[in-house]
């Protein structure tokens, strides 16, 4: 599992821009882009989310998640929101 981890911490990034290199820095968060284990990772990531939600419903496709409920008082349909959005940060 040693991989695993050297995969995921103590990685750093040099950023180009038009043919000017940034200074290398560290990551503290992020999975490599491009990389294979990149989606599978995403995916235990935030499958379980739909476990948290009361009253919202969820579309999850690829790395995009959209939360959303119908009603018609758009106070209380934004206060669930808030509700929900507190409980998946959580």
């Amino acid at each position: 599992m040693e991989w695993f981890t050297n995969f995921l911490f103590n990685r750093s990034q040099i950023v180009n821009y038009n043919g000017s290199l940034s200074e290398k820095f560290q990551l503290t968060s992020g999975v490599p882009q491009g990389s294979i284990l990149g989606p599978l990772l995403f995916i235990l990531y935030i499958n379980d989310i739909d476990d948290r939600l009361s009253c919202a419903n969820i579309i999850k496709y690829a790395d995009d998640t959209v939360l959303f409920l119908a009603g018609r008082d758009v106070g209380e349909i934004e206060e669930q929101l808030t509700k929900e959005m507190q409980k998946v940060a959580q």
